[in-house]
C-alpha cells in the first residue's frame, strides 16, 4: 500500500489558517451566546461552585442540589428555553420577557436538584482554578467566557490531532485541504466546545486515545497502545460519552492488519487493561452508591424504579430508530444555538443529509472498485457503528425515565469529524477535477448555516430585530472586551482566514506531498 508523508510547511500553514478560523467563529459564539445558552450550561458551573462552597467535595446525585447563591446569579440573566422549566420557580424568565425587566429572584423557591453530579469531579477540578481566578460566581459574565474560550482551545486540539490524519490518509492535496477545512468548520461542534461542560476535555482526550491507538497500528510500540489506553479511560472518566472509543480500540488493535496474533492479542488487552485501571475508582463508586455501572441519572432513576425486561422491551420497540440514529449522523450533526433549540433552516438540513448520503454512495463504489475500505472510512464507520450503540443504550434509558428519548446528535461530537472525514472521503469516486470544490461546497455550505444561525440567535437573545441594537443588548450579557469589537473583529478575521484557505485549495499553493512506498 502506498504512505504518504506530509510535508512539515504545508500542514503548518493549513493548520494555522485552521486555527486562526476557529479562534475568531469561538470568539463570535461566545459573544453572541448568552452565559447559561450551552447545553445544560448552568448545571456545570453550578458543579463548579458545589466544589467551590464545599471545600472541594462532589457533589452526589440525588442529594446535591444547585447553590441558591448561583441561581439568584443564573436568573440576573436570560433563560434559555430547555432549562425555563426548570429555573421558573427561581425566577427565570425568557429572552423577550429578560429585556421587558420581568427577571426577579424569588426568594424560598424549591431546590433546584444538581443533577449533573452524575459525572465525575476530574473536569471541574481542573476548571475550578481557572473559574475562581476568571471571577468565579461574583462575576460569571467573565468567569463563563474565560471557561467557554479554554474549553474551545481544547476542543481545537482534538480537530487538529484528526487533521494531522487527514494529512495522511489523501494523498490529492486539494482534497485533503477541502476535507481538513470542513471537518473543522463543522459548526454543531464549535458550539458543543464552547460551552462551560466537560465535553471539550473528554473529546480532547478521546481523540488523542484515537491517534495513538492509529499510530500503534501502523508504527507499533507498545508505549503507543499504554498512551491510547490511558487517554481513553481519562477521556471516559472526564464524561462516559468518549466509552464507545474504548472497545473500537480494542477491536482495531485485535484485528490490526500485517501483525502476529500475540501482538494483536496483547495490545488489545494492553489498552483495555488500562482504560480500566483509570476507571476503576468511578466504576466501583458508582457500583456501590447507585447499583450501575456509571451514575447517569436515568440509568440511576429506572434502577431505583426496578425497571424490568418487559419495560425495557417496550421503550426499544417505542422508538423510531431510523429517525434518531439518522439525525444523529446527518442533518442532527449540523449546527444547533444550544438550549434554545434554534436549528437551521430545513433546506441546509435537507442538503446536508443528501450529501452524506451521496458520500456513503462513493464509499461504497469506491471499496467495490477497490476490494477493500479506506483506511479512513473504516475508522470513521467503525466509531460511528459504537457510538450508534452507545446512544442506543441512551435512548432507551431516556425513554424509559423520562417517556421521551433525550439524546442529542451533540453526544456523539467527537465520533463527528472522523465520520465526517469518511463520508467525505467518498468523493474519491469522482473524477479528480471535481473531488475538492465538491467537497469545499459543503464546507460552504458549513459556512452559511453557521453564519444564518449566529444572526438568528442574536436577534433571539436581544428580543429585537435590529442588528445594531441587538449587539448593544447582548454586550451587556458579556465582559467589556466581548462586546461588539469583538464580534466584528473575530467576523473579519474568519473571513480572511476562509479565503485564505480557499486560495490554497484552489491553487494549490505552497502545497508539498510526498509519497513513499509501493501499491499493493
Amino acid at each position: 500500500m502506498y504512505h504518504f508523508e506530509t510535508s512539515g510547511i504545508r500542514w503548518r500553514r493549513i493548520l494555522a489558517l485552521l486555527a486562526v478560523a476557529f479562534a475568531a467563529r469561538a470568539v463570535v459564539t461566545v459573544a453572541i451566546a448568552p452565559p447559561m445558552e450551552g447545553w445544560d450550561e448552568y448545571q456545570h458551573v453550578a458543579y463548579l461552585v458545589h466544589l467551590d462552597e464545599h471545600d472541594g467535595e462532589a457533589p452526589r446525585l440525588g442529594t446535591a442540589n444547585v447553590s441558591p447563591r448561583l441561581l439568584e446569579k443564573v436568573v440576573a440573566f436570560p433563560v434559555p428555553l430547555g432549562a425555563r422549566e426548570q429555573l421558573i420557580g427561581a425566577g427565570g424568565v425568557g429572552h423577550a420577557a429578560f429585556w421587558r425587566g420581568e427577571a426577579r429572584y424569588r426568594e424560598g423557591h424549591p431546590p433546584v436538584r444538581l443533577y449533573q453530579a452524575q459525572h465525575a469531579s476530574f473536569y471541574y477540578r481542573l476548571a475550578l482554578p481557572l473559574f475562581r481566578a476568571a471571577g468565579g460566581i461574583d462575576d460569571l459574565r467573565t468567569s463563563v467566557a474565560v471557561l467557554r474560550l479554554a474549553n474551545a482551545l481544547l476542543g481545537f486540539v482534538a480537530l487538529a490531532l484528526v487533521v494531522l490524519w487527514i494529512a495522511r490518509w489523501f494523498p490529492n492535496d486539494r482534497l485533503g485541504v477541502a476535507i481538513a477545512a470542513a471537518v473543522a468548520l463543522n459548526p454543531l461542534f464549535l458550539v458543543n466546545v464552547c460551552r462551560v461542560a466537560n465535553d471539550a476535555l473528554a473529546i480532547a482526550l478521546v481523540t488523542a486515545g484515537i491517534c495513538g491507538t492509529l499510530a500503534a497500528i501502523e508504527r507499533g510500540g507498545l508505549w503507543r497502545v499504554a498512551l491510547a489506553g490511558v487517554f481513553l479511560g481519562a477521556a471516559t472518566f472526564a464524561k462516559t460519552l468518549a466509552a464507545p472509543a474504548i472497545p473500537w480500540a480494542v477491536v482495531a488493535l485485535a484485528c490490526a492488519p500485517g501483525r502476529t496474533f500475540r501482538w494483536r492479542a496483547g495490545t488489545a488487552s494492553l489498552a483495555a487493561g488500562l482504560a480500566a485501571v483509570v476507571l476503576a475508582p468511578f466504576v466501583l463508586d458508582s457500583l456501590t452508591h447507585y447499583g450501575t455501572l456509571t451514575p447517569m441519572q436515568e440509568a440511576v432513576a429506572n434502577e431505583r424504579a426496578g425497571a424490568g425486561l418487559g419495560a425495557w422491551w417496550g421503550a426499544i420497540v417505542s422508538i423510531d430508530w431510523w429517525q434518531h440514529l439518522r439525525t444523529v449522523w446527518t442533518d442532527g450533526g449540523l449546527w444547533a444555538s444550544g438550549w434554545s433549540g434554534i436549528l437551521p433552516r430545513e433546506r441546509f438540513r435537507v442538503v446536508i443529509g443528501i450529501a452524506v448520503g451521496l458520500g456513503l454512495v462513493g464509499l461504497v463504489a469506491r471499496a467495490v472498485r477497490q476490494r477493500r475500505l479506506d483506511p479512513a472510512a473504516s475508522v470513521g464507520l467503525g466509531l460511528a457503528a459504537w457510538t450508534s450503540a452507545a446512544m442506543a443504550y441512551h435512548m432507551i434509558q431516556t425513554r424509559l425515565a423520562w417517556g421521551v428519548v433525550a439524546t442529542g446528535a451533540h453526544y456523539a461530537a467527537f465520533a463527528l469529524p472522523w465520520w465526517q472525514v469518511s463520508w467525505l472521503g467518498g468523493a474519491r469516486a469522482l473524477a479528480a477535477r471535481w473531488q475538492a470544490p465538491v467537497v469545499g461546497a459543503v464546507a460552504v455550505i458549513f459556512t452559511i448555516v453557521e453564519v444564518r444561525g449566529l444572526g438568528r440567535s442574536a436577534v433571539e437573545y436581544s428580543g429585537t430585530e435590529r442588528l445594531g441594537a441587538a449587539f448593544e443588548r447582548l454586550e451587556r450579557l458579556h465582559p467589556a472586551w466581548l462586546g461588539s469589537e469583538a464580534v466584528a473583529l473575530g467576523v473579519a478575521i474568519w473571513a480572511v482566514a476562509l479565503v485564505g484557505l480557499a486560495f490554497v485549495a484552489v491553487t494549490g499553493k505552497g502545497l508539498r506531498y510526498r509519497c513513499s512506498g509501493t501499491s499493493r
